[in-house]
């Protein structure tokens, strides 16, 4: 068998070899550009999705809330944060609106004060306003009626 090495035979043939791999690595190449192109828009598209969604859901929350708070008087606005204010006070306290019904009327009497106190601090940021003499809009605001009808709905 005989070799002919010489670089006139070899060189084109090597050329050859070399334009093919390039080409093949190109091509190779030019596809995992256009796949990491891809994967990228659609992780932005992704990404822009789920902004869009949590956007439009909060505007949901707005509106929902919006559309409640402009359908209630301020008298049951003062009566839904009373209501929560007292809910929280009780789970605080550890006892429920049964827990308070079931006890005696002394010792029920001694924490629904202890409740409208700190009410009124809560809501006015004062605890002592009831027992001073000033005159002011806050002493003058009777809370009972509004505790009395939470009572009544819970």
């Amino acid at each position: 068998m005989k070799i002919d090495a010489t670089s006139e035979t070899v060189q084109p043939q090597f050329q050859a070899a070399v334009a093919r791999e390039s080409a093949d690595f190109q091509t190779a190449l030019d596809s995992a550009k256009k796949k990491s192109s891809e994967t990228s828009s659609n992780s932005s598209a992704a990404k822009a999705d789920a902004a869009r969604k949590k956007a439009a859901a909060s505007h949901r929350a707005d509106a929902t809330f919006l559309a409640d708070y402009v359908s209630k008087t301020p008298a049951q606005h003062m009566r839904d944060r009373i209501q929560q204010l007292r809910e929280e006070i009780l789970k605080r306290m550890g006892l429920s609106e049964q827990d308070l019904a079931a006890m005696p009327a002394s010792q029920r009497e001694a924490v629904e004060k202890s409740i409208m106190a700190e009410i009124q601090k809560r809501l006015f940021g004062r605890a002592d306003n009831a027992k001073k003499n000033q005159p002011n809009l806050i002493n003058q605001l009777d809370l009972q009626p509004f505790l009395e009808e939470t009572k009544r709905l819970a």
